[in-house]
């Protein structure tokens, strides 16, 4: 059956387009009608009359309504035909009206019916199929060929030929039969009854088809009792007879007719042993040779018209009595308009594309606003769709071949009122001079103005800014946009966005609009191709002419540009147009472009994104799919890394060194959905989990990513990371979203040097901020600490911009390990491991906070390191006090009542599975706490402290010095123990390595080290000396094996030593001073000999000066000298060396003290005890000595005797200025020492008694 209201839509709307040479009258009179039903559909469903820039598109005030047309009476009384109304037109007659879901069951029901006899007519076995499929045969056996039978008998469009032939098949023998007994045969003569079965399909071709039909339908006709036929095979003869008699009868190959005599004499004796009766036969043989049995598809003329009025005129028991909707016209509404607004919207689209007038337009523009807005009230988001496509694509924008061209973009820069083309790449477009001029704040704001200033040409602006009918469909795009954009789907926001992203391409968005939300940079923005392409150049020449200069030299680089430069001639920079029109011309049309845009609500794209509900993800699929990409050609890209061909933006060369491309778009598609989170943090997992595919593949490959591109997303993930740590409280959706954020920004540990070195400044501000905002959250998980660590040691390698963040990361580590936060065994030896390469270099350590203003400088960086390594061992003290208060608690009886679970010495803490991105040297907490005593990780920290004691920087040496000095006082001996051997000793090795002992700068710190070395020593002999079982003590698990003093570091090992802890600290620390001591000898006898005069008695002058330079190691070695000299006094008035000459003489740790000190200092035993020559000769010949016994030492030592070097040095601040001059070095207790010469050690005034341990003070 046809559908009348469908014809009738059809008609108007082709006839209300103004086609060209048609009657405008005519087409004014049918658009009248379209926008009359329309409108009254509109005010019907409570839609608003057009506001805001609509309305101004139609030329009328915002309060105005609808344009007038013959609906206002509608409008005025929108329940005229409402059916709730109080006073409904009353209908003439009393219908039995259908509600909207049945007549809307019943539409669909038909649908499904022309669906299945489509597939049905390309393959019978698909449409029955598909039947089974939607449910319409959902029975079995005979009841499923009930059902089948009755929708090949009620479906018209099936194809007739192809059911006789499925009908003929034996395998649908019960269909056919079921299908014969749904045919009415009652009451009728044979071949009337043929007539009718033959009308429902054509016969087949095969004679076992035809004959199987003919005997279904003979059997199926006999059924009904007709009265001439006596058997069932009477009647299948018959009909056969009848079948060749309407061939005989009207076939044009048949030359000669059959008569009746002979149609009579073939059918003798057939009916049951007789003959037909004359009369029956006599009426069949009349009607089939009067009218011919015609095939469906074979009806021509005549015949055709009447098969074709019988088919309409035909009753049906599915169509009930004809019903009319007067009055109750908004129940149908939404299943009216359901099924023309396809045609409402091709006419209107029509209408657009060739309007006459603006009246033409205004009325189809209201129109537009009225379908679109009531197919939006009623759910039908496919028109509202189509209408966004519809206008995308009139609009012109998203064209591939518009795209391409942006490629060549010109600029045109003004200049005494005229335009002219300039390269913005050159040294001299205005660009490149802001570019190479300025920095920071001041950079970007010449850059706004000069962007201001300059007009970017591109033949996508030239061509939007030509064509009218592209500016209007642009501006109504954007407002269907805002207003119905919680009802577009996937294909209308890629042609959305597909027309963003050619705008914002060819720079027709204004700066404002596209304005980048960052935290720490104000009135940034993405930029437009040009300018990036002239920052990036300028920047090559910059660091070119830095190399340059570094080969040439200072000298020849300053008279060269004195006398004009390197003598190179810059290039002009003047390009010719690429079109023929006046830069004038150009400037205007480009303009009308930028007009049309600012006048469009394209600005509140976002904002319409934000509230859209559940289509958000929708949206940001699509979104996701326009980020910054890597090539597709790019070896190693993903297969799925290429977005589809529709989606696909066009490339920008931006100029830059490694051959990437610039796309603005993609930036400023990223960016929006940055301010989607940064606008609405409960959204953030929805984002994220929308474009997080598309950022891993974009940080995957991040060589081939625009340096720009790649900046602008790793700033946009830290700073969406940051406020949703801000908005979360607890543990919620949104921070396994940051922890899966941090994991993608891992992903850059593969990146190349260059490249990760144009995100390392904004990478380290952004964790900083990151670990600012919620240091527990991001640091407690050990995932999150792997990827943070990783990155900071990437970052070491920069280092210029990063330490400052990075130095605020450690800061909240360390809060975290002090406060108890964190497990601090699990991340004091990453955290010691991530600041070691932060040590800042040489050339850091020289520039000052003038240099680098925006950064750290690396003085100050040092001082902040230290203090947290100083904090890191108090940390590390404390972890041991409170393992001796558990132990200690522990053997109290009610102590034993606390169940392992509930021990307050175990530490509960989710562990997860090591994150791939973290090193493979770093292990989980779990398998690491054999190496976390408290002791080690207190070496570590002190030993990373040792390391700014070496550096060039005199006041980061003496701050380093001083925290070394305050962290090894107070310990116990088990901890003094490993200071000596894993703190203190290597210290001192490294101090004596011969590039740092040969620097008279260092001179300072060697004697601070001296001195500590010798304090700390005087500080904790007694305690070393009654250290109960000190072999145990030194295989302790707490210190563990690989923290004990190392014996084998000199050929001369301790051999039959007692196994004390200060014998083996002891002489380790005389080898120590016995190199400045044996380094110090060496100089003052190079100096002598350089004072002398040469051969010819011309003094070298240079060798002196050589040797005057080493003078501080004479001072050096006079110290060490006056330290063993106090030490040794120490040590024998402790009785550790026995309590007279003859025990001393036997102490095997006395023959190997002075075995050691003999051969460097020979004078030194005779100068401290003078009586032990006297007792034995033999140790002194056996050393080589040339002493003599001056005498026995009778007495006390008193106090003044002895000379510590260093020991009121006050502490020097890191901040405050220092020199050599002002800080005397290696100074006795007695007075200054002499700058020339050494004094001669005078022998210590004899005494009559031997000095006693009591007499003894050790002054701090």
């Amino acid at each position: 059956r046809g559908n009348m209201f469908d014809f009738v839509v059809s008609f108007v709307v082709q006839r209300a387009v103004p086609w060209p040479g048609a009657n405008d009258a005519e087409s004014g009179a049918f658009m009248d009608v379209m926008l009359h039903q329309l409108i009254r559909m509109a005010v019907r469903a409570g839609v608003a009359p057009p506001t805001g820039r609509w309305a101004q598109l139609l030329g009328m005030p915002a309060t105005t309504g609808f344009v007038k047309s013959s609906s206002s009476s509608d409008a005025n009384n929108p329940d005229a035909n409402n059916p709730d109304s109080g006073n409904p037109e009353p209908s003439r007659s009393e219908p039995v009206l259908l509600t909207l879901a049945q007549l809307q069951d019943r539409r669909r029901h038909k649908e499904t019916m022309m669906q299945a006899a489509r597939l049905f007519n390309e393959k019978p076995k698909d449409g029955v199929a598909y039947l089974h499929r939607v449910g319409v045969l959902n029975a079995d056996g005979s009841e499923a060929a009930q059902q089948l039978a009755t929708f090949l008998r009620s479906t018209p469009t099936i194809n007739k030929k192809l059911l006789g032939e499925y009908l003929s098949k034996p395998s649908n023998l019960e269909v056919l039969q079921t299908y014969m007994q749904q045919l009415d045969f009652s009451g009728r003569r044979l071949d009337e009854a043929l007539r009718t079965l033959l009308g429902t399909f054509r016969l087949p071709g095969e004679s076992q088809q035809i004959e199987r039909i003919m005997e279904t339908f003979s059997a199926a006709y006999f059924g009904t009792g007709p009265a001439d036929i006596a058997t069932k095979d009477a009647a299948f003869i018959l009909a056969f007879a009848v079948v060749m008699l309407n061939t005989d009868q009207h076939s044009p190959q048949v030359k000669v007719r059959m008569k009746y005599e002979d149609f009579a004499r073939n059918l003798r004796g057939v009916n049951d042993g007789h003959d037909f009766r004359t009369e029956f036969l006599t009426n069949v043989y009349n009607a089939i040779r009067s009218h011919e049995l015609v095939f469906p598809e074979e009806h021509e003329g005549e015949a055709g018209f009447e098969y074709a009025w019988h088919a309409v005129a035909a009753p049906d028991a599915l169509i009930g009595p004809w019903m009319s909707t007067r009055g109750c016209t908004a129940t149908y509404d939404r299943g009216m308009l359901a099924a023309v607004w396809p045609r409402y919207l091709r006419s209107l689209a029509h209408i657009l594309g060739h309007f006459p007038s603006d009246h033409t337009l205004r009325l189809a523009l209201t129109g537009l606003h009225a379908l679109v807005a009531t197919a939006a009230h009623y759910g039908l988001t496919q028109c509202v769709n189509e209408a966004v496509q519809l206008l995308a694509n009139m609009t012109g924008l998203p064209q591939t071949a518009t795209q391409a061209d942006l490629r060549s973009a010109q600029v045109l820069t003004k200049s005494y009122n005229r335009y002219m083309v300039l390269d913005p790449a050159t040294p001299t477009s205005p660009l490149s001079a802001v570019a190479e001029g300025f920095s920071g704040a001041e950079q970007r704001a010449k850059l706004q103005e000069q962007e201001d200033a300059a007009v970017q040409v591109t033949q996508t602006a030239l061509e939007f800014g030509k064509t009218y009918r592209g500016q209007i469909a642009f501006i109504a795009l954007f407002e269907l946009v805002e207003r119905f954009a919680q009802a577009i789907n996937r294909q209308g926001w890629i042609c959305v966005l597909d027309v963003v992203r050619a705008c914002v391409d060819a720079d027709l968005v204004p700066r404002e609009l596209r304005a980048i939300r960052d935290p720490t940079v104000e009135e940034l923005w993405v930029p437009r191709v040009s300018t990036l392409r002239a920052m990036y150049a300028a920047e090559q020449r910059v660091r070119a002419g830095d190399e340059q200069r570094v080969q040439q030299g200072g000298l020849l680089s300053a008279i060269s540009s004195f006398w004009g430069g390197s003598g190179d001639q810059q290039p002009s920079g003047r390009q010719e147009l690429r079109w023929r029109a006046t830069p004038e011309v150009l400037a205007g049309l480009v303009a009308r472009s930028h007009m049309a845009v600012r006048s469009s609500a394209i600005g509140e794209l976002g904002s319409a994104v934000s509230q859209i509900g559940e289509s958000l993800p929708v949206f940001l699929d699509v979104l996701a799919q326009l980020f910054p990409l890597p090539p597709p050609s790019q070896p190693g890209s993903p297969a799925d890394a290429t977005p589809p061909s529709d989606m696909v933006p066009a490339p920008i060369d931006s100029g830059s060194k490694n051959g990437t491309e610039y796309v603005p778009s993609a930036v400023y598609f990223f960016e929006i959905a940055v301010g989607l989170v940064l606008d609405a943090p409960d959204c953030a997992p929805i984002v994220w989990s929308a474009i997080e595919a598309s950022v891993q593949r974009m940080l995957e490959s991040a060589d081939t990513i625009h340096p720009f591109a790649l900046e602008r997303t790793v700033a946009g993930i830290l700073t969406m990371a940051t406020r949703i740590l801000e908005s979360c409280t607890g543990h919620t959706p949104h921070q396994e979203t940051v922890e899966r954020m941090l994991r993608c920004l891992g992903l850059l540990r593969d990146s190349r040097e260059q490249t990760f070195a144009r995100v390392a400044r904004v990478l380290s501000d952004g964790i900083a901020r990151l670990v600012n905002t919620d240091a527990h959250m991001v640091v407690s998980v050990y995932n999150n600490w792997g990827i943070v660590r990783l990155l900071l040691k990437r970052l070491a390698l920069v280092q210029d911009g990063c330490v400052r963040g990075a130095v605020g990361v450690f800061v909240e580590v360390v809060v975290l390990m002090r406060c108890g936060a964190v497990d601090v065994g699990a991340y004091y030896e990453d955290l010691l491991d991530t600041m070691a390469a932060f040590v800042p270099s040489d050339r850091a350590l020289a520039t000052t906070r003038d240099d680098v203003p925006s950064h750290m400088s690396g003085s100050e960086a040092a001082s902040k390191l230290i203090a947290l390594l100083y904090d890191m061992q108090d940390i590390a003290k404390a972890q041991a006090a409170d393992a001796a208060l558990r132990a200690d608690s522990a053997t109290r009886p009610s102590d034993h009542m606390h169940s392992p679970s509930t021990s307050p010495t175990t530490t509960t803490r989710h562990l997860q599975p090591e994150p791939s991105i973290t090193s493979a040297t770093s292990l989980p907490p779990a398998l690491r706490s054999h190496r976390t005593t408290p002791l080690s990780m207190w070496i570590g920290a002190m030993n990373a402290l040792a390391t700014y004691a070496c550096l060039s920087s005199r006041n980061v040496r003496q701050l380093a010095c001083s925290h070394i000095q305050r962290a090894v006082s107070g310990l116990d001996v088990q901890w003094v123990y490993g200071a000596f051997g894993r703190v203190l000793f290597p210290l001192m090795d490294t101090l004596l390595r011969a590039d740092l002992l040969a620097d008279s700068a260092m001179e300072d710190t060697h004697a601070r080290c001296i001195s500590m070395l010798t304090m700390v020593f005087l500080h904790n002999a007694s305690a070393l000396q009654n250290a109960e079982d000190c072999v145990a003590l030194t295989m302790s698990p707490s210190l563990g094996s690989s923290y004990l003093l190392p014996t084998s570091d000199s050929t001369d090992a301790v051999e039959n030593v007692p196994e004390s802890l200060l014998s083996h600290v002891w002489i380790r620390l005389i080898r120590t001073l016995a190199v400045y001591i044996r380094t110090g000898k060496m100089a003052d006898e190079a100096r002598v000999d350089a004072q002398s005069p040469s051969e010819h008695g011309v003094p070298m002058t240079d060798t002196k000066r050589s040797h005057e330079r080493r003078r501080h190691l004479s001072v050096l070695s006079e110290m060490a000298e006056e330290s063993v000299k106090n030490c040794m006094l120490v040590l024998d008035s402790m009785g550790i060396f026995g309590r007279s000459d003859a025990e001393r003489e036997m102490c095997l740790l006395w023959q190997k003290s002075w075995d050691c000190l003999s051969k460097i200092s020979p004078q030194l035993r005779q100068y401290i005890f003078p009586q032990a020559s006297v007792v034995s000769e033999e140790p002194a010949a056996d050393m080589g000595d040339k002493q003599a016994a001056t005498g026995e030492v009778q007495g006390e030592l008193r106090v003044d005797d002895l000379k510590i070097s260093d020991t009121h040095e006050p502490d020097v601040d890191a901040s405050g200025p220092t020199t050599d001059d002002t800080h005397a070095i290696g100074a006795n207790a007695d007075g200054p020492r002499e700058t020339e010469q050494p004094e001669p050690l005078s022998p210590v005034e004899p005494k009559k008694k031997r000095h006693s341990k009591q007499s003894i003070i050790i002054v701090p």
